[in-house]
Protein backbone atom coordinates (compact mmCIF):
# COMPACT_ATOMS: atom_id res chain seq x y z
CA UNK A 1 0.00 0.00 0.00
CA UNK A 2 2.87 2.33 0.75
CA UNK A 3 4.27 1.85 -2.87
CA UNK A 4 0.71 2.97 -4.19
CA UNK A 5 0.71 5.66 -2.43
CA UNK A 6 4.38 7.18 -3.20
CA UNK A 7 2.86 6.32 -7.00
CA UNK A 8 0.07 8.38 -6.33
CA UNK A 9 2.78 11.05 -4.96
CA UNK A 10 4.86 10.35 -7.59
CA UNK A 11 2.13 10.73 -10.48
CA UNK A 12 0.82 14.11 -8.74
CA UNK A 13 3.97 15.70 -9.17
CA UNK A 14 4.69 14.14 -13.16
CA UNK A 15 1.58 16.22 -14.15
CA UNK A 16 2.49 19.21 -12.07
CA UNK A 17 0.01 18.99 -9.62
CA UNK A 18 1.23 20.54 -6.19
CA UNK A 19 0.43 17.84 -3.59
CA UNK A 20 2.35 17.27 -1.05
CA UNK A 21 3.46 13.70 1.00
CA UNK A 22 1.61 14.71 3.88
CA UNK A 23 -1.58 15.27 1.97
CA UNK A 24 -0.99 12.15 0.35
CA UNK A 25 -0.45 10.61 3.56
CA UNK A 26 -3.59 11.69 5.11
CA UNK A 27 -5.29 10.65 2.36
CA UNK A 28 -3.62 6.93 2.48
CA UNK A 29 -3.42 6.68 6.11
CA UNK A 30 0.37 5.83 5.35
CA UNK A 31 3.12 7.73 6.97
CA UNK A 32 4.93 10.19 4.94
CA UNK A 33 8.08 8.36 5.71
CA UNK A 34 7.03 5.36 4.35
CA UNK A 35 6.03 8.06 0.95
CA UNK A 36 9.28 9.20 0.62
CA UNK A 37 10.95 6.18 1.39
CA UNK A 38 8.91 4.08 -1.55
CA UNK A 39 8.86 7.49 -3.57
CA UNK A 40 13.07 7.15 -3.54
CA UNK A 41 12.59 3.59 -4.47
CA UNK A 42 10.53 4.22 -7.15
CA UNK A 43 12.90 6.87 -8.60
CA UNK A 44 15.54 4.24 -8.42
CA UNK A 45 14.12 1.89 -9.87
CA UNK A 46 13.00 4.49 -13.09
CA UNK A 47 16.83 5.36 -13.03
CA UNK A 48 15.73 8.75 -12.40
CA UNK A 49 17.64 11.52 -11.08
CA UNK A 50 16.18 15.30 -8.96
Amino acid sequence: VGLAAAAVYAAALLCNQKVTQNEVSEVSDISEVTIRNRYKQILRAADVTT
